[in-house]
């Protein structure tokens, strides 16, 4: 009889898949699959100054996640997340609560009406741009730290005066690009959202929150972080539809949670 010979490379091969057969069969999956951790650089900070804070999102179970968010690379998405109603907030975004006891709602004007922003991410090899990832079981994703990115669009500069700067001649652009640079450096010092030393690296700046200054009141105040796929009213009105019954919302099937929280984090809003 023939002898079958099996290669050391096949035998390593098979014995890996089998071990990991073995795990994913002894994992069993948490009714709470996605873990939050949110950090803040200081816990205490002056009147009219920005937060700074570390945000993670876990996976804790034992079937890979879909995120559909761009927040975790593109911190100005969290701008177009805002909404007067909360129950039609989704993906992810904040809740802070004043010392009174309410939440405390973000507060966008300057520059983020699209003419102009001053921050963007430092995303590593991955672009800016990543729309949605697949989180693997036992995987962290960390949003990406905010770096100074002045982007200054044109087109709305041209809706809001009616002049195309790009079309000028170089002597007007260069003034206008002089213009501009000192007007944004004025502006940060100002809303307090200029480079602080003392952030350590990674983090990222929370804008909209505490730009105006004289109408913040001091106290103690909290903060937590949410991802839920899709807003509550939008889960409200379609979870029982028949399209929608049997969707999983980029989660595992049979997940009965679609909102997760971050543990609240305390800080102090100082005169």
């Amino acid at each position: 009889m023939r002898k079958l010979t099996v290669s050391s490379s096949f035998r390593t091969s098979f014995l890996a898949s089998l071990m990991l057969l073995g795990v994913s069969a002894c994992c069993r999956q948490p009714e709470v699959p996605l873990r939050l951790d949110l950090q803040l650089a200081h816990t205490k900070v002056k009147r009219g100054q920005s937060l700074w804070y570390k945000l993670q999102i876990a996976n804790v179970g034992c079937r890979p996640i879909l995120i559909e968010d761009p927040f975790w690379f593109d911190q100005y998405k969290l701008v177009r997340n805002r909404s007067s109603r909360p129950e039609s907030r989704n993906k992810t975004y904040f809740e802070v609560t004043g010392p009174d006891g309410r939440e405390f709602a973000p507060y966008f004007s300057w520059g983020q009406h699209g003419e102009w922003a001053i921050w963007g991410n430092d995303c590593g090899s991955r672009p800016c741009t990543t729309p949605r990832f697949d989180l693997k079981p036992g995987q962290t994703v960390t949003a990406s730290p905010s770096v100074i990115s002045p982007e200054r669009r044109e087109r709305w500069f041209k809706r809001l005066t009616g002049k195309d700067i790009s079309q000028g001649n170089p002597a007007e652009r260069a003034a206008y690009e002089k213009w501009w640079r000192e007007g944004m450096l004025d502006l940060m010092k100002k809303r307090g959202t200029a480079p602080d030393p003392t952030v350590p690296a990674g983090h990222r700046i929370l804008e909209g929150y505490f730009t105006r200054a004289q109408e913040i009141p001091a106290g103690k105040y909290r903060i937590k972080a949410v991802y839920q796929p899709y807003s509550d009213s939008f889960m409200a009105e379609n979870a029982q539809h028949p399209a929608y019954r049997d969707e999983n919302w980029g989660l595992p099937k049979g997940t009965k949670v679609y909102r997760f929280e971050s543990a609240q984090v305390e800080f102090e809003v100082i005169p």
